[in-house]
Parts: C-alpha cells; sequence; structure tokens
C-alpha cells in the first residue's frame, strides 16, 4: 500500500476529525468526497505493528545527547555544512523543520543520496553518534577485559604464550631474484 508523509500540523487536523472507529485514510477519503471503503472481514484485519522507539532516544536518556543540540556533517570539499538538531522525541529535525527517525534517513534527506549517517553526524567536539552508540554499549556491557564487571558469565583468558614476531614478506621477496635486476646500473 502507497504511504504519503505529513507535517504535524496536518497530522493534528486529521487526528481531530477522526473518530475511533475510522481511520487517517477514512478521514482523508471524506474529505475528498470518496466513498468509504467496506469494512475488512475479520479473518483480513492487520495486527497493529509493534511500537516503534526512535534510536536515539537511548543517548538522551543517558545523558550523551540533549534535545535541542546541534549536529554537524561537515563536506570540505564540497564546501557544505549540515546541520540538524536533536529533538526531545529523539528525531533529528533538519534545517527545513523535518523530523527524521534515524540519522540514516536524516543524511539522505539533507544530501540527496543514502549515507551513513551514525557515522556522519558528529557532536560539537567531533564525536560521531556511532562512537556515543558504541560509549553507551560500553555503558551497558562492560567489558571484562579492561577489568571491569561483566553480567555475562565467565571469560575465556588466553594461555598460550606470545609469538615472536615474524618478518614480513613481499610477494615479490618469495619469487626468484630477475637476472636484469642484478646488473650494474650504467655510469652516468
Amino acid at each position: 500500500m502507497p504511504t504519503i508523509g505529513v507535517d504535524h500540523e496536518v497530522f493534528a487536523w486529521l487526528g481531530q476529525r477522526r473518530d475511533p472507529d475510522c481511520t487517517y485514510n477514512d478521514v482523508i477519503r471524506g474529505q475528498l468526497g470518496l466513498p468509504p471503503l467496506p469494512p475488512l472481514p475479520p479473518s483480513l484485519h492487520v495486527v497493529p505493528p509493534r511500537p516503534w522507539s526512535p534510536p536515539l532516544l537511548p543517548l538522551i536518556q543517558a545523558g550523551l545527547l540533549q534535545p535541542g543540540q546541534v549536529l554537524t556533517w561537515h563536506r570540505p570539499r564540497r564546501r557544505k555544512l549540515f546541520t540538524v538538531t536533536v529533538s526531545d522525541q529523539g528525531s533529528l529535525v533538519t534545517a527545513d523543520g523535518l523530523h527524521c527517525k534515524t540519522p540514516n534517513v536524516a543524511a539522505r534527506v539533507v544530501a540527496g543520496y543514502s549515507a551513513k549517517g551514525w557515522l556522519l553526524w558528529q557532536t560539537a567536539d567531533g564525536t560521531s553518534l556511532e562512537e556515543l552508540r558504541n560509549r553507551l554499549q560500553g555503558m551497558t556491557h562492560p567489558n571484562p577485559a579492561a577489568g571491569e564487571s561483566s553480567t555475562h558469565g565467565p571469560t575465556s583468558v588466553d594461555t598460550h604464550p606470545p609469538r615472536e614476531p615474524q618478518p614480513e614478506t613481499s610477494p615479490a621477496a618469495s619469487l626468484s631474484p630477475d637476472p636484469d635486476s642484478a646488473r650494474e646500473a650504467p655510469p652516468t
């Protein structure tokens, strides 16, 4: 089924005109003068989707991001600087006022093509959202190798002695020498 996007004001207007027994599509059909769709048989009722949680919300709740904080994506070769603002709901708001659910969507909206927003959007101190997400995971899953306690049970310890470093060899070193390369260079 096709999907359309509407701004918050239109969504609120639709919500004010919606009865509990109808959908937003029903409201739009009524406004357009289209007849209502026949009800679905009970066997075809759609299971409501699982509640969605914005992926930036845990970063906000942990204090790693703040509502109103400005994130930047600097593109020096193109001489562009994109900015978005973190909303209190966990979305990123572009300069045009568009609310983007994820950093990747925000990057795609401002650049016009798919981009890895988690790596590109940075805080004022240059920390990427990916780094903040990893920091949050480190707070919730401590690293036992760093001497921190773990809730994941025992860990294995490597009892093998460290290996002696091996000299690096290039593929060319394993080939037989070229007889022409052994000749002396002509005097200059």
